[in-house]
Order: C-alpha cells, then structure tokens, then sequence
C-alpha cells in the first residue's frame, strides 16, 4: 500500500479529488464506489469544484443504514444526492444504492453483489473507522464478505449517533463487503484527524487480522492512503 502524507484536512481533501479526476480523465466510464461520513466531504467538494465531467461514470454507494431510503435525511443516499450527486452531471442509471426499507434487505444485498460483477468496480474509495471497520465491515468480518446485512458494533453507532437528530442510530445496514471491495482495480483509503491516529499506526505497522477489517487492504495490488499530518502522528 502507497502512503501519501498531507499536512492537514484541506490538503488531503484535495489530494483524494486528483487522484479520482486522474483516473476519470484516463477511463471516462469508470466506476466507483463511494463512501459517506465527515472523512469525504471535502473531497466531494473539490469534485464538484472541478467540473469534472462524470456522465459516463457509473457509481455504487458503499453502504446504507437499514430501514432508511433516499428520501430519509439521516440516510447515505441523502447524503450522496445533497453532497455530490445533485452537483455534478450524472445519467440516473448509473447511479446505484441500496434500499434500505426494501421488503427482503438479503436480496437486495444480492441484486446489489449481482450489479457490481456486471459493472466491475474501477475504484473504491474508502474511509476508516476508529475501530478499522470500512464500509460496514465491523471487526469480525471475513475478508471473503460480499455485500451483505450486517449489525453494526456500538462504537460505530456511538460514533455515528451525532448524525441522527435523536442519536438513535439503527442497529443494522447494508454494505458492500470485504472480497467486493477488495475486488477493485484501485482502492483510496482517507484518514484524517488525531482520532485516526491508534487505527492508522495499527493498519500501517500491525498484522492483518479480522479484527481490523481495514488491514486486509494491504494485500492489494494497487491501494493508496492518503493521511493527514494528525492521523499520521503515531507512524514510525
């Protein structure tokens, strides 16, 4: 894994928009799989910033939280639609993400496995949590995972609960798994602030084990991990 060092968010934010508008200037078809969180924002916003042309480009969502849709505003593909998707130039049926008030969550797992073996994930951009889980790949996770439903650890609903206008964060979600992701032809991994700093000296310098889903990253043949200066710190 290539490790790029950044001073700080606003750097990083900028580094992670060229790499993608590199590889969308070398493939105007390419499809990604985008993440959500505070981590991508500023990315999103260099994105948009630079009118990059994203007509042919196919996108599939990460993950989502079961039991909300687009039109809940705690829901990823909200997120998605107000943070990027309503910004740039897109063909509608290119864009996936999940259901999550779908009446059977495990075929919509399937349906959504099925698309990206027809599409083939180009790049899958990623960010960490504090307890190495990405995407929703909680620690535990085979590194054999395709997407799937998946109960979410109560760190990763504490961490998230400031999202939720009430801080009750659903105990379930769907998400691309581990083998899928790991399928991608290049993966950008995004870590940024002082809060990172424990996972990122773990995924850097520790094993790969199930208990840092992130690690698995490693044996990629081509992953980038773009860091800012505070989520370094503790790198040797």
């Amino acid at each position: 894994m290539i490790i790029i060092k950044v001073k700080d968010y606003s750097e990083l934010s900028r580094k992670a928009a060229s790499l993608v508008a590199e590889e969308l200037a070398k493939k105007p078809d390419l499809a990604l799989c985008l993440p959500t969180g505070a981590t991508p924002l500023g990315m999103y916003e260099q994105l948009t910033d630079k009118n990059l042309d994203f007509s042919k480009a196919t996108m599939f969502l990460l993950d989502e939280y079961a039991g909300l849709g687009v039109d809940d505003e705690e829901s990823f593909a909200c997120y998605m639609c107000l943070n990027f998707l309503d910004l740039v130039n897109f063909r509608k049926e290119n864009v996936f993400m999940f259901n999550g008030k779908a009446a059977d969550l495990d075929k919509e797992c399937e349906d959504y496995e099925k698309k990206i073996e027809e599409k083939k994930i180009d790049l899958a951009i990623l960010g960490i949590g504090k307890n190495g889980h990405v995407g929703f790949n909680e620690p535990g996770s085979s590194f054999s995972s395709q997407t799937r439903v998946v109960s979410l650890s109560e760190q990763t609903r504490e961490s998230n609960a400031k999202y939720f206008e009430k801080g009750e964060v659903p105990s379930k979600a769907l998400t691309v798994g581990l083998k899928t992701i790991m399928g991608a032809k290049k993966i950008i991994l995004l870590a940024s602030g002082a809060e990172k700093a424990e996972v990122i000296k773990q995924l850097v310098e520790g094993e790969i084990s199930y208990q840092l889903p992130a690690s698995v990253i490693n044996t990629h043949k081509d992953a980038v991990l773009v860091v800012d200066r505070a989520a370094s710190k503790l790198l040797k």
